[in-house]
């Protein structure tokens, strides 16, 4: 059903979200507070992901002071 590994990332994305959506709509016991979560929750590991490769782009470079 999933032959390439792009549909294989794309499934696994959605049924991530899907279950992450799932716990917080289980903790919070409303569909639009589950979803708000869900996505600060995204925004947040995004930005981390984004500052993490930054950094790591940043000391593989090296600094150069001359």
């Amino acid at each position: 059903m999933f032959k390439t590994k792009a549909a294989r990332m794309a499934a696994s994305y959605l049924l991530v979200a899907l279950f992450n959506f799932a716990c917080f709509w289980f903790i919070t016991d409303d569909a639009g507070k589950a979803f708000k979560g869900l996505l600060v929750a995204y925004f947040l590991f995004g930005g981390l992901a984004t500052s993490v490769v930054a950094m790591n782009n940043w000391v593989e470079k090296g600094e150069t002071n001359e």
